[in-house]
């Protein structure tokens, strides 16, 4: 499906095609959308896609976004055909799906007279269609109150002479979780397929566990270039030996939803999202503030530290983000205050924005970056002047990856590991309903 964006604003008309998964908005260098309007934040709003389902979010602007002139919700709003998006006071964005092909359609069925003129086959369906649906209705209604009389017919059987016993509501009431946290969800349904009633508002939902092998690679293959395109400016693909290393992480994950443990490293996954909502909304205002992608400051604390405010490494690294003291005093923190994550996200911002302005701002380039946080910016780059070939070998980590055997032994036993595992763990935290997590995508979670 196609959609199209239409552009008002003082400054400019225009139409623009978003095809990718993701699209910024703002004035700033980093928007992929930029419009030159006074009243945008750099980054103000962003566009999101998953198969034909569309929403936006606001990233924080200090104008605000509307849809159809009402506040976009914190999680996102829902986005359907000639939704209006108002951005600020100045700028709207109409959204068109098959824009093209709906102004085809429109005009070959107006009349000379500028109204529309369905031609005779359309009217006839139409009215086809009326007809079988008010018979369908009325099949309906016989057999509700034939299912109601033998419902109540039964009940007064079973109990003899005396009034019909309750009939219960099946309306499914909210079930208590196991976690005493409000930002949790209840558990999605999982749909077989044979069930008829709807017994849940929310959409069936396929967990990862149950899917087969060949199903698993093509998930793990799309969840992964949405993440890419979360962390940097341009797509990137994946072939199947870069997804069978983020598979294997992502499949002891899944492992570990609901099993009830509290061991470090095999919590189960439950607790460590509980905690990752609580710290998660002054870790995006840190990100954002330093426009360095909020996925990254929301997912290297899984793999650092499970979100434990106060682990120590064996070489010395402390806290959320595992920072060394001397690290932590370049990026103007005290050591001692390794441990509190609000002094913690600014510091980790930025080192992670001097790690991209150093190697880029493409995903492939941020991947890098990433590697630069666990082996340092220095052995990334040595390990590049080691294995990239101008002529045959991009310049990006799974290039390192496919050359591993020709670098030392720490990229070989633990760097190999660092950048499919952030993978792994943002596909599991912005996909949650997969894996059976009780929380919304942890990238919503952007206020307290």
């Amino acid at each position: 499906m196609k959609v199209w964006v239409d552009i008002q604003s003082q400054e400019e008309n225009r139409r623009v095609l978003f095809e990718g998964m993701r699209l910024t908005i703002g004035r700033g260098e980093t928007a992929d959308l930029r419009i030159a309007a006074a009243a945008l934040s750099r980054l103000h709003a962003s566009i999101h896609r998953d198969g034909d389902q569309l929403w936006v979010l606001d990233e924080g602007s200090a104008n605000g976004t509307f849809v159809n002139s009402r506040n976009v919700a914190l999680n996102g709003t829902p986005l359907s055909d000639g939704d209006v998006i108002q951005l600020g006071e100045s700028v709207r964005l109409t959204i068109r799906f098959d824009y093209q092909g709906a102004d085809q359609i429109l005009s070959e069925s107006r009349s000379p007279g500028g109204l529309p003129r369905p031609s005779p086959v359309i009217a006839a369906v139409l009215a086809g269609c009326f007809l079988l649906g008010i018979l369908a209705l009325g099949v309906h209604l016989i057999r509700t109150r034939g299912a109601e009389s033998r419902t109540v017919r039964s009940q007064l059987e079973n109990s003899g002479d005396g009034p019909p016993k309750q009939i219960l509501d099946p309306t499914p009431q909210p079930t208590e979780t196991s976690i005493n946290n409000p930002n949790l969800l209840p558990s999605p349904v999982i749909k077989t397929g044979q069930e008829e009633e709807l017994s849940d508002l929310r959409p069936a939902v396929v967990l990862y566990r149950s899917l087969g092998e060949e199903q698993r690679y093509d998930f793990l293959d799309r969840r992964a270039r949405q993440i890419a395109l979360m962390m940097g400016n341009r797509g990137t693909v994946f072939d199947k030996e870069v997804i069978g290393y983020i598979k294997y992480y992502v499949d002891a994950y899944a492992g570990r939803v609901g099993n009830g443990s509290t061991r470090l490293w095999g919590e189960d996954l439950n607790n460590l999202f509980a905690r990752a909502t609580t710290f998660a909304p002054f870790i995006i205002a840190a990100f954002r503030k330093e426009s360095v992608p909020i996925v990254i400051g929301l997912y290297i604390p899984v793999i650092e530290s499970e979100y434990h405010k106060e682990l120590r490494s064996p070489v010395g690294a402390l806290g959320m983000f595992q920072f060394m003291d001397s690290t932590a005093i370049h990026y103007q923190v005290s050591p001692a205050d390794r441990i509190d994550p609000q002094k913690m996200a600014p510091a980790a911002a930025l080192y992670m924005k001097d790690r991209i302005l150093e190697f880029g701002t493409d995903a492939k380039s941020v991947a890098l970056s990433i590697a630069g946080y666990n082996r340092s910016p220095q052995s990334v780059r040595r390990d590049l002047q080691d294995v990239v070939d101008s002529k045959s070998n991009e310049r990006s980590f799974w290039t390192l990856l496919a050359n591993k055997e020709e670098l030392d032994h720490y990229f070989q036993t633990e760097n190999v590991k660092y950048v499919p595992k952030f993978f792994a763990a943002a596909i599991v935290g912005e996909t949650p309903e997969a894996f059976g997590l009780r929380i919304r995508k942890l990238s919503t979670y952007d206020q307290p």
